[in-house]
């Protein structure tokens, strides 16, 4: 009974089987995921402040990802340009970029909490930039070769509204955990990363 339950649901609310219309389902579905990643990566910056980390590593948290973008774009276009298959590369460079919460999450079992790691920590996510460079040069080629026109605003649409309504509360539930377990500090933030990496995994895997 429940499995002919489940099947049916399936059938209604699965992917479609039609190749454009699967590959917008897909598109839909996954950046749910990845919403819970955004929602916990919003708190990047408090984590390093907390930690100790210096002035002048968490101004060049915010100031090297735009000067990374400005010296990559060309070159990493370039690069994919010259590629046979450029998928690989791109979901590769999405796990890369994402791969650093599990590490940051694990930097306080390894390094003591004091300003050395706030700084190494504040370090790890400025090298996550450079993956997610190469993920947004392909990101629009990608989108361009599996939706069709005609679908295009409509997936973008959904994809921005499904974001908005995850990013929204999750962030609001996630500050509300994170001032509730403030005395398991760095823990409780060390959860909040492996939550959000679980979400971006599971995005970069559909």
């Amino acid at each position: 009974m429940w499995s002919y339950r489940l099947r049916m649901l399936w059938q209604r609310f699965g992917p479609p089987k039609a190749t454009a219309d699967r590959n917008a389902w897909y598109l839909s579905v996954e950046v749910v995921f990845a919403s819970i990643l955004s929602a916990a990566a919003a708190f990047n910056s408090a984590y390093v402040v907390r930690l100790g980390a210096s002035n002048t590593v968490i101004g060049l948290m915010s100031s090297i990802p735009a000067l990374e973008a400005m010296l990559l774009y060309m070159p990493m276009a370039i690069f994919l340009e010259r590629r046979r298959r450029y998928m690989p590369w791109m979901v590769g460079s999405l796990l890369a970029s994402r791969i650093v919460y599990p590490i940051i999450a694990l930097l306080p079992l390894l390094i003591a909490a004091d300003t050395t790691l706030g700084n190494a920590t504040a370090i790890v996510l400025i090298a996550a930039t450079i993956p997610s460079v190469l993920f947004s040069v392909a990101w629009n080629p990608m989108f361009a070769d599996v939706v069709p026109a005609r679908a295009r605003a409509s997936v973008m649409t959904t994809r921005s509204i499904l974001s908005s309504a995850i990013v929204a509360p999750a962030i609001f539930l996630a500050g509300r955990y994170l001032d509730a377990n403030q005395a398991s500090f760095p823990r409780n933030y060390q959860w909040l990363f492996l939550v959000g990496f679980l979400g971006g995994a599971i995005s970069v895997y559909l």
